[in-house]
């Protein structure tokens, strides 16, 4: 008997790390099949393995010197904010790296593996934008989103549909 209730209480223990681990602003290393974000948060590091949905317009604050790492993707239809001078790494083993909406200020955001994604925004009063650093003679694919700023809120359009271009060689 007291053999099981041994088992019993590591396992619980066991889970309530693994809970406090995934909580926003933990530090160390959390291991989780997939996780989602629905709320702002300040991240001390560590690591995620697996997928991440945001599943509400959210901001991502890494400090300098601290890194998170998803080892799966970051997907959702809403718009994720990454500041402060950390790192976000994200290493997709297929499918897309991050997809959906994404806003760098300050941070350093890594995507390797599946299907890179790069954000770029297109200055105020500008129709076009060179996005540089692509291999020449490789397909890229490129989609647009309409974004406004009026009272203090970003308004957002749809998003085109995939065009095909290749790099200037």
């Amino acid at each position: 008997m007291e053999r099981k209730t041994r088992r019993i209480l590591a396992g619980f223990l066991l889970m309530l790390a693994m809970v406090i681990g995934l909580m926003p602003g933990m530090g160390g290393t959390a291991y989780a099949a997939n996780a989602t974000w629905s709320e702002s948060f300040t991240s001390e590091g560590g690591t995620i393995n697996g997928n991440v949905t945001v599943s509400a317009n959210i901001t991502l604050t890494i400090p300098e010197g601290k890194t998170l790492t998803v080892n799966g993707s970051i997907n959702g239809d809403k718009t994720l904010t990454v500041e402060g001078a950390g790192t976000l790494v994200v290493t997709a083993s297929s499918g897309n790296g991050i997809t959906g909406n994404l806003v760098v200020k300050g941070a350093t955001v890594r995507a390797t593996g599946g299907k890179a994604v790069k954000t770029v925004v297109v200055a105020k009063g500008k129709t076009s934008v060179t996005i540089k650093g692509l291999k020449a003679n490789k397909t890229y694919y490129v989609r647009m989103r309409p974004m406004r700023k009026a009272s203090g809120n970003t308004f957002s359009g749809l998003v085109s549909g995939y065009r095909t271009a290749k790099a200037a060689k």
